[in-house]
């Protein structure tokens, strides 16, 4: 997805399952992140708190 769509997507979005953000881009992931008020642990993603699950339906 991301490598048709390029920079159209939320790149920032893709984090390890610890939390750290991939390596290449992490002071505009980070800023990108804060900015919509993602839940952070330092410099890491919560991602307890982050994840996201879809309804049921």
């Amino acid at each position: 997805m991301m490598a048709r769509y390029g920079g159209g997507v939320a790149w920032h979005r893709v984090v390890g399952a610890n939390g750290r953000i991939a390596p290449g881009h992490e002071d505009e992931a980070m800023e990108r992140l804060v900015a919509e008020n993602t839940p952070m642990r330092g410099t890491r993603v919560d991602v307890d708190k982050a994840a996201w699950w879809p309804d049921d339906d």
